[in-house]
């Protein structure tokens, strides 16, 4: 669901696939080729938001930007259940499962905050590295091979969202016809 905000209302990228059944509300920016999976919820009421392009969120995503603290998400990957609070994720980078990223944090390119980790305000993490914990501390490098795993993920959630978007606009087309006739 698209929802205006006080005169702001969310701008999607015709390319881009939004679930019917996120929400999707204010001063939000979803550019070209990017997927905003189920239940995912954006919220750019106090600050804006900008996801992408070809970026992916998955389900059941809390992305919100608080008064001061504009969220980006450049081409990246954020996981299932993750919040990304008033933070940039930079490009190649993942935010992992259940992880929660808070105001004025940076995930630096190609960096993966790892599942059910809490990257606290202010802290910045560095490029191709891996962080576990609460709170995210660095555990070790990424290597090439893990970087291109990682983005290789991202397209392949990308190419699905491409195939629910058909399939949900087929889908719909096809219940609003039964519906009229």
């Amino acid at each position: 669901m698209i929802v205006p905000f006080q005169g702001r209302r969310p701008w999607i990228h015709e390319s881009a696939f939004v679930d019917p059944g996120a929400r999707v509300a204010g001063n939000v920016s979803i550019l070209e080729n990017s997927a905003i999976y189920f239940g995912s919820v954006i919220r750019g009421d106090d600050d804006s938001v900008v996801i992408g392009p070809q970026a992916a969120v998955l389900e059941l995503c809390l992305i919100e930007a608080p008064s001061g603290h504009p969220v980006e998400i450049a081409k990246a990957l954020v996981s299932h259940s993750a919040v990304v609070h008033g933070a940039r994720v930079k490009e190649d980078a993942v935010v992992g499962i259940g992880a929660i990223v808070l105001e004025g944090a940076v995930v630096e390119e190609s960096a993966v905050v790892g599942a059910g980790s809490v990257v606290p305000p202010g802290k910045e993490i560095p490029p191709a590295t891996l962080v576990l914990g609460i709170p995210a501390k660095v555990v070790r490098d990424l290597s090439e091979e893990e970087i291109r795993r990682f983005r290789r993920e991202r397209e392949l959630v990308l190419e699905k969202a491409q195939i629910y978007k058909k399939e949900i606009s087929r889908t719909t087309t096809n219940a609003n016809l039964r519906l009229n006739e």
